[in-house]
């Protein structure tokens, strides 16, 4: 064993560095296949394939004219990162997505996705995660589907379908059992085989049959004690024999930590030059006898496949390719009408009417003159958490402009004038309430008059020195920008950004006012005396945990009514998350929630825009609780007393708890629904479009009723899933635990019926589960559905499957979900839905056999609503 190894650090994959592969002299077309590549490639040139080039580029092979592949991050749009920024169509969160429990249509979204990664001059898209909702506080809850591995598998794969029908290549991540952020990094996740198989495997290797991805990435995570980029177990085991991958393995950023990486059978290191793989490295224990030319050859095989199907090929015109845009010129297939109309259906369909008490909704436009809409992201368009999942869109739409637009629009119709009220009510961070636009006054590009808001001017450094690389106008200062970029043009790195105007102060007195600024520096000054000086000028001198600090500073000034006063806010960005507040408190005022409450006891409905955002969860950040911030509680429950009428919507990316729900009338959960996301759930408040998402996790009463919150987060070294199979609604189940909603719920402005289901065979041998007569399956479930209601909607027609309790079986279960689909009837309409079932359903893993069997017995098939709204036929397996 040698001593030590050739290394190279890796590059910086800031923002900040630049990050353009080198240049590339292509004398010939690529090779048809990868195997007649490879078999004219050298050992260097092999082993040079198996690190990137830098963060964003794998290696090519110039000689063949097999170019170097871009790649870029995300799975609900693209974000670009490197040496040029982007925006991209913003779809809803992973689980919002998976809420709308529509394949085709997530399908059709990942279509939109691969054509906009291309046009970004990218080849891969390293998504979707699909990795399961073990318990409700990870943080990266939002980027994943499901609780359930069949959701989740099934509804990822569309996803990925859609994506490399558009030549680009998809890469699901994390593997495996990569379920909380905390400790991640270097904490084991310890799993069972059967557990492992049955549950957190089983959810990749459906994604990974049924979409076929290019590549799959591993985890953060060990697994069992063994990292997971390392695992020759789960890598060459699992992912290359037993499901007989032909795709590429590639590392999570940094996850390649030991010598072991040699054995296990990863393909390729990220972020590039690497640390082991790079080519010193590879030839070096090729020397040393701990990698053989048949494993490099098996590793450049994989990435060569990939490179060939999906880098783009000589004359490709993309991002990087093309001129500066002018104005609002952007490049071809980004940001088009369809993108948009896609995404407010993506969005329409992943809100989830939980409750409609004495048919709060619609809205009647009819029967309403005034509504208040408050509450902290009533006015702006929460996107997402945290973490390298931060999409930057084009524009965003929040709930109070989606509620104006589509009141406008009715009254054009003929409708009555509805006058809307908006009051915060409360914020996300800080105790008083915004400075709004109204206060605020920044002078036009010709400085000879001055408009409503702020001048904004933002820079690709560090610092707000010389000129600007884009110049805007601010409303007001709040903004939860988390990783993605602050507006277009500017990268989602390090940026620093200046504001400037003046403040109109309503009445004279002393004002307190307040500054929040997340994992960054900030100066503020007022008629040209600095009051706030918290920067760091980030010259690498300075305490690295200090870049991460959240800051937020309280002073008081005295204002005189009528009289500007100068303002200039610097905020500098130096670490992983941006945010920025500017707030104060007027005197003789009452506070946010006060004021609220004296509009809602005007008003004829009230909508409480309520939740999460970036703020509060996201990558590396896992949620401390399942509850709404204490101040949000309050508003929601003063507003309730003050309003019977009152609607509550909520954004967020893991089940919240909601003992504040019998106070209200109705309420929604729409997640973090993208970029159209304010007009779907206006549009569903006023009956435009009928609700149609169902809960993709169970929604408990209280943290504690999860079965894995007790082995969380572990002693910082390992958590153990002691919980075993059962995790979401199979623990519910388990336990008799009612949850506050099911797993699977999910309401409508129309009523449907199911049938019970009807099997096309009652008894079945097991042998001939996976046999076909005359094109028809050995067992086919149906059940009919019928709308009986009086408006046109969706339904999800869902089937579980129990099993049986003989003694001496393995313990399985209450029932798991099986298969599913949503279908849309016009109002009496009936539709014939049908299942077919294999093998595969009805499998369980045997751990002492290694491999899957199906045990004899007697078999509930259940259809229905939800998990707790079923009806049951039973299949006998013989």
């Amino acid at each position: 064993m040698p001593t030590c190894i050739p290394q190279t650090s890796p590059v910086n994959d800031s923002a900040t560095a630049t990050q353009h592969a080198p240049p590339q002299i292509l004398t010939r077309d690529k090779p048809a296949t990868a195997e007649a590549a490879l078999a004219q490639m050298t050992l260097d040139e092999k082993a040079s394939l198996t690190a990137g080039i830098d963060a964003w580029h794998f290696c090519g092979v110039p000689r063949l004219g097999i170019p170097a592949m871009r790649v870029t991050d995300c799975g609900h749009g693209v974000t670009l990162c490197g040496e040029i920024t982007s925006p991209a169509t913003c779809f809803p969160t992973a689980i919002g997505m998976a809420a709308t429990w529509n394949v085709e249509l997530l399908e059709r979204a990942g279509q939109v996705i691969g054509r906009e990664t291309r046009a970004l001059s990218c080849g891969m898209l390293l998504g979707p995660k699909v990795n399961l909702h073990r318990h409700p506080l990870n943080g990266r809850s939002y980027e994943t589907f499901s609780e359930d591995p069949w959701l989740a598998g099934i509804l990822g794969a569309g996803v990925i379908r859609g994506i490399q029908s558009q030549g680009v290549a998809a890469c699901v991540k994390a593997m495996v059992a990569n379920n909380q952020q905390r400790d991640q990094t270097y904490g084991s996740s310890d799993v069972d085989e059967r557990t492992l198989r049955e549950i957190y495997l089983r959810v990749f290797e459906i994604a990974v049959r049924r979409g076929q991805p290019s590549a799959i990435m591993t985890a953060y995570n060990k697994l069992n004690g063994i990292p997971s980029s390392e695992s020759a177990w789960l890598i060459k085991g699992v992912i290359k024999s037993d499901w007989a991958f032909p795709g590429l393995v590639v590392s999570d950023w940094r996850a390649v930590h030991t010598q072991h990486v040699y054995a296990g059978g990863l393909d390729l290191e990220m972020p590039g030059p690497g640390k082991f793989l790079n080519r010193a490295a590879v030839l070096h224990a090729l020397k040393e006898g701990m990698l053989t030319e048949a494993d490099l050859d098996d590793k450049a095989l994989r990435i060569l496949r990939t490179l060939i199907a999906f880098a783009p090929p000589a004359g490709a015109i993309g991002i990087l390719d093309m001129p500066a845009q002018e104005g609002d010129a952007k490049p071809p297939g980004l940001d088009t009408p369809e993108n948009r109309a896609l995404a407010l259906e993506v969005a329409q369909e992943c809100v989830v009417l939980l409750k409609n008490e004495r048919e709060m909704l619609p809205i009647n436009p009819a029967t309403i003159r005034r509504i208040l809409v408050t509450g902290p992201n009533a006015a702006e368009a929460r996107l997402g958490g945290g973490g390298s999942a931060a999409v930057a869109p084009f524009y965003s739409i929040s709930p109070l402009e989606g509620i104006r637009e589509v009141c406008a629009a009715l009254e054009s119709e003929g409708a009555p004038h509805i006058q809307i009220e908006y009051q915060e009510g409360c914020a996300l961070v800080g105790t008083m309430e915004p400075i709004r636009s109204e206060f605020l006054r920044a002078a036009d590009r010709d400085g000879l008059s001055e408009t409503v808001g702020l001048r904004a001017e933002f820079f690709n450094q560090m610092e707000p020195e010389g000129e600007p690389d884009v110049t805007a106008r601010a409303g007001h200062i709040d903004y939860s920008w988390g990783w993605a970029a602050p507006t277009p043009g500017i990268r989602k790195g390090a940026f620093a950004v200046r504001y400037s105007g003046h403040i109109l102060p309503p009445v004279t007195g002393n004002y307190r006012l307040g500054i929040y600024a997340q994992e960054g520096c900030i100066r503020v000054a007022i008629d040209g005396e600095v009051v706030v000086n918290e920067w760091d000028s980030d010259n690498g001198d300075g305490n690295f945990e200090a870049k991460f600090q959240t800051r937020y500073v309280t002073f008081e000034r005295a204002f005189t009514a009528g009289r500007p006063a100068t303002l200039v806010v610097e905020y500098g960005k130096r670490a992983a998350k941006a945010g920025l507040r500017l707030e104060w408190e007027i005197p003789g005022t009452d506070s946010p929630i006060d004021k609220a409450v004296r509009a809602a006891r005007e008003a004829d409905a009230v909508i409480v825009c309520a939740g999460l955002s970036n703020l509060f969860e996201g990558g590396g950040h896992d949620r401390s609780d399942i509850d709404l911030p204490a101040a949000q509680q309050r508003l929601i429950g003063a507003l309730a007393a003050a309003n019977p009428r009152t609607v509550v919507v909520l954004n967020n990316g893991g089940v919240l708890a909601a003992p504040w729900e019998p106070g209200v009338a109705a309420l929604l959960d729409a997640w973090y629904p993208g970029q159209e996301g304010g007009r779907a759930i206006a549009r569903i408040l006023f009956g435009l479009a009928n609700p149609s998402g169902r809960l993709p996790d169970t929604m408990p009463r209280r943290l504690e009723d999860h079965a894995s919150v007790h082995n969380y987060p572990g002693d910082g070294e390992r958590v153990v899933y002691e919980e075993g199979l059962n995790v979401g609604y199979r623990h519910f189940d388990a336990a008799g635990i009612e949850p506050h909603y099911p797993f699977g719920f999910g309401l409508s402005y129309t009523s449907f019926t199911i049938s019970a289901p009807r099997l096309s065979h009652a008894q079945v041998l097991v042998s001939k589960l996976d046999s076909e007569t005359d094109g028809e399956p050995a067992v086919r479930v149906t059940t009919t559905v019928r709308n009986t209601g009086p408006r046109a909607g969706s339904e999800v027609v869902q089937l579980y499957i129990g099993y049986p309790r003989d003694a001496g079986l393995l313990p399985r279960p209450v029932r798991e979900l099986r298969a599913f689909r949503k279908v849309r009837l016009e109002p009496g309409e009936t539709v014939e839905v049908s299942f077919p079932l294999g093998a595969e359903e009805f499998a369980h893993w045997d751990a002492a056999a290694s491999a899957w069997k199906v045990a004899p017995g007697d078999y509930e098939i259940l259809a229905g609503r939800h998990s707790r709204d079923l009806s049951s036929v039973v299949l006998t397996l013989t």
